[in-house]
């Protein structure tokens, strides 16, 4: 028996108290096999509560979520039907028509030497005729569809097919407007094909509105949508419908006598939907540029520059056989116009540059060129031979897993 000195008192049973309470013992010396148990239950009925609270919050928030978003499709769908509202973002009133009748940048569609003379003839053509010779009716599909207001430009990437459809605004009088079908990346709500209808409807208005006027359209990049498809389904079916959105508005647009319209496209004939090609009446290809061409375009873009005839210097007479050796590596490196146009841009800075830091007119010198070359990277004929290879090797990977 222990007891507390001097008063004779039993300290056993006060222990053992103690520890059933759990006053000044270590928990798992002082909890009770009872004591255990009824906590565990208290914890496992909070947890219980807890799983309930954010189970009750998070249906009622899928809820909201799943109403939410019902109004608004239910909204969006019915501005789209009313024309209040596009999902590709087109806007009446934006179509832009430009004029290039004063535009010195460019040079004349029947004299300028950067033009392949097959691609000049054509365009001279359209200028000034509007019947389709039976080789192009040939060469289009030769069906009745086929408009002679319109022609697939075809080419790399560079080759100057936009250029040369600014050098026939120019050569008509016509007001061009160039749209870039890669803009047109909305599937939502059928928002491409809704786009491409006030688009096309928009460019009605105007041409009705106008009548006595000249217009030439560029739809650039025109293989977004002229494309061949592969596996369409349920997933992508929206791809047929922009398709056919496009060739209704084309057919549409057609129909009106003052203009011209263009489709560009960097892949070959072969890989356009024969329901697209079926409706223009011509087909122009481009090709890398020659030597004689890229040294006719560089003395286009060096025109304007003082330096190229200095103190008597004739840059390209004197220089000739400089400028003959750089125009071949040029073609060596698959050099299209956009490429010679970056060069010259590039050698001409560095030139005023050196000028301005001089203090004193300096003679042009090939060496901007070479120098301004050999920082461009890959050029454009390049990056298009890449990417074929590519596609190519994706074709021929196809068939063997078929």
């Amino acid at each position: 028996m222990n007891t507390v000195t001097g008063v004779g008192l039993d300290t056993t049973n006060i222990k053992k108290s103690l520890m059933s309470r759990n006053v000044n013992f270590k928990a798992e010396e002082a909890l009770t096999e009872n004591d255990n148990e009824y906590d565990s239950f208290i914890k496992e009925q909070e947890k219980a509560k807890k799983q309930a609270k954010r189970d009750k919050n998070l249906s009622l928030g899928m809820q909201v979520g799943t109403f939410l978003a019902f109004v608004a499709l239910a909204a969006v769908s019915i501005a789209a039907y009313l024309g209040k509202f596009n999902p590709a973002g087109f806007k009446k009133g934006s179509v832009e028509f430009k004029k290039y009748v004063n535009d010195s940048t460019l040079g004349d569609l029947k004299t300028t030497k950067t033009l392949q003379d097959d691609v000049r003839t054509m365009l001279l053509d359209m200028v000034n005729s509007k019947s389709i010779k039976p080789e192009y009716l040939e060469l289009a599909g030769g069906t009745q569809q086929a408009s002679p207001n319109a022609a697939i430009l075809l080419g790399r990437s560079g080759t100057g097919k936009t250029e040369s459809i600014k050098m026939k605004a120019k050569a008509d009088g016509s007001e061009l407007a160039i749209v870039k079908m890669s803009s047109f990346g909305n599937s939502y709500l059928n928002g491409n094909a809704i786009s491409m209808a006030e688009m096309f409807k928009e460019f009605g208005r105007i041409f009705e509105k106008n009548p006595n006027k000249k217009y030439t359209i560029l739809f650039d990049e025109g293989d977004a949508l002229a494309r061949k498809f592969k596996n369409v389904d349920a997933n992508n079916n929206y791809l047929d419908k922009d398709r056919q959105s496009f060739i209704t508005g084309l057919e549409d647009i057609l129909k009106h006598k003052n203009v011209d319209v263009f489709m560009a496209t960097n892949v070959p004939l072969e890989e356009i939907d024969e329901a697209v090609i079926t409706r223009f009446g011509r087909n122009i290809q481009y090709n890398l540029p020659n030597e004689d061409q890229l040294f006719e375009g560089l003395k286009f873009h060096l025109r304007n520059i003082k330096g190229c005839s200095f103190e008597g210097l004739n840059f390209f007479e004197d220089k000739k056989d400089e400028i003959l050796n750089f125009i071949k590596s040029m073609t060596d490196k698959k050099c299209a116009y956009r490429d010679l146009k970056n060069i010259t841009t590039q050698a001409i800075e560095n030139y005023k540059k050196d000028m301005k830091a001089q203090d004193k007119k300096l003679p042009f010198s090939v060496k901007y060129l070479e120098d301004a070359m050999s920082v461009m990277g890959k050029s454009a004929g390049e990056i298009t031979e890449s990417s074929e290879r590519q596609y190519n090797l994706l074709d021929i990977l196809s068939l063997l897993n078929k």
